[in-house]
């Protein structure tokens, strides 16, 4: 239920209504399925999605910087801010629902809500993305990797909110590929993903990042995987897929009988597409 509602014309009034208790809404993709379940009882409701510093997307430096309150549908406007090698970030906000979703949705929400499927995390995780979050004390940083701390639980205080999310665009010679693994088709919910940032040098993997979704409680970096492909050649690589893959089926056999499908989920596929050179 309901109890009260404001929307929010600034930075400002944003943090004092937080200090009152209000919850934020901005798209409501997330927190309008949390009302009609019966989670959300006797809520009062912050609209940010008229706060302009949250609907910025900057290029300055070597960096982008994203405001939180951009809709997926916002981001894919600016396609042409985003160089070559950034397709596996655009590929998975396209992959996000409907077009509906993608216009309602906004990416911080995507990423407060904590979902360990959500889309457009794997590829901030390689990216090593930083969360700038804001309150009536000032600003810190926070780097995304380290901004979940179980599911859909992250470290931000209720009198907080996240403004916006920076990341250094890579060099050339580094290529974000994105692979999402879902039903049937787009519209379906994700069953798990993978981000992988990769360079590679005569036929050899010089540095590596890797982050997925879906396969633990939270999106992650998959840093055992990451140890296993660095300094290898493609063809060496390709050969180690079946024990990369067992690293997240271990951890798919421990989930409850309800996710039982996540079970039949491989990564081999996956994996031989991005390790193809």
């Amino acid at each position: 239920m309901i109890r009260s509602a404001y929307k929010a014309k600034n930075l400002e009034e944003c943090f004092e209504y937080l200090e009152q208790g209000y919850k934020i809404i901005s798209g409501g993709t997330d927190v309008v399925v949390q009302l009609r379940e019966g989670h959300l009882k006797e809520v009062d409701l912050l609209d940010i999605s008229s706060v302009d510093e949250l609907q910025r997307i900057i290029e300055f430096e070597d960096k982008i910087s994203i405001g939180a309150g951009m809709t997926f549908t916002d981001i894919l406007s600016f396609e042409e801010l985003f160089p070559y090698n950034l397709h596996g970030f655009i590929e998975s906000i396209e992959s996000i629902g409907s077009p509906q979703i993608r216009n309602a949705g906004t990416i911080g929400g995507n990423i407060c809500n904590g979902s360990p499927a959500a889309d457009s995390i794997p590829p901030l995780i390689v990216l090593d993305a930083v969360l700038v979050i804001a309150s009536k004390d000032g600003e810190r940083e926070m780097r995304i990797r380290d901004f979940f701390i179980g599911k859909g639980k992250v470290a931000l205080k209720s009198n907080e909110i996240l403004k916006s999310i920076v990341f250094k665009i890579p060099e050339e010679e580094k290529e974000l590929t994105f692979f999402k693994f879902n039903l049937r088709n787009a519209l379906s919910i994700t069953l798990g993903s993978i981000a992988v940032l990769m360079k590679v040098e005569e036929e050899r993997i010089t540095d590596i990042s890797i982050a997925s979704g879906g396969f633990s409680a939270y999106c992650q970096k998959e840093e055992d995987m990451e140890w296993m492909f660095v300094g290898k050649s493609l063809d060496e690589a390709r050969k180690l897929i079946p024990e990369a893959n067992k690293i997240v089926q271990k951890r798919i056999e421990q989930f409850d009988d309800e996710f039982k499908t996540m079970k039949l989920v491989t990564l081999s596929g996956a994996l031989k597409t991005i390790l193809k050179g």
